[in-house]
């Protein structure tokens, strides 16, 4: 591996982290019950995103472009 690819895995790595602690803080200060379920509950995220959108959009789309290089970096 290149060492633009490491530097292009790692940014991608931080987006994703970055982005899925946004969305666990704006889970977690709509009520304390949506971040746990967020935490530990299959399909949760899913059902706060779109009941959500405004608060946790931007750790989704966060999470989203470090997802698309990640799967770019491989």
């Amino acid at each position: 591996m290149t060492l633009a690819a490491i530097a292009f895995f790692c940014l991608a790595f931080v987006l994703l982290l970055v982005g899925s602690i946004l969305f666990l803080v704006a889970a977690f200060r709509q009520h304390f019950g949506w971040g746990l379920a967020s935490l530990l509950v299959p399909g949760a995220s899913l059902v706060f995103l779109v009941l959500h959108w405004a608060e946790a959009r931007k750790g989704f789309l966060i999470q989203l472009v470090g997802a698309l290089f990640l799967g770019g970096s491989v």
